[in-house]
């Protein structure tokens, strides 16, 4: 049992060290999906991993980019004239707009299915109580899990 907790506590760790690796690098970003345009490849609720355009962009890469006040992640399908034509997956007819090049913001990398919505929980006050609380939960289970290992040893030594 003890084991179990520690690797499960150990993976979680790591998992979360790896994100806020990428939350906090220059050169990634994180997002969430928040539109069913580019199903089934990217679903509503899935968190998104880009990174800065490093190579030559071309038909069929799914960039992120602002399209006014809002952030749109579609696949280019065109480039004209040094802007690109992009399309949702799930959309029938390409977008109204061309997008620069250079309005191109990231460029997806991988998703990790429904992780979004425990992204965009984080951001809200009950995250803070709820953290708190889980990190409690932790350090109670352990003190339990190291008194019984302690009055284990001091029965052996009696």
């Amino acid at each position: 049992m003890r084991i179990l907790f520690y690797l499960v506590i150990g993976v979680g760790i790591v998992f979360l060290i790896g994100l806020e690796f990428l939350w906090l690098s220059p050169d990634y970003n994180i997002g969430t999906v928040e539109s069913g345009s580019m199903s089934p490849a990217l679903n509503p609720g899935d968190l998104v991993i880009t990174t800065r355009p490093q190579e030559k962009i071309k038909p069929g890469i799914v960039v992120i980019y602002n399209q006014g006040n809002e952030v749109i992640i579609h696949r280019v399908v065109k480039i004209e004239d040094g802007q690109l034509k992009t399309k949702g997956d799930a959309q029938e007819q390409p977008d109204q707009w061309l997008v620069p090049i250079s309005g191109v913001k990231g460029v997806y990398l991988f998703k990790i299915p429904r992780l979004g919505y425990l992204a965009s929980f984080i951001g809200t006050p009950f995250y803070q109580v709820s953290i708190g609380m889980f990190f409690i939960a932790l350090i109670v289970v352990y003190g339990s899990l190291r008194k019984k290992e302690v009055k284990s040893e001091t029965a052996k030594l009696d």
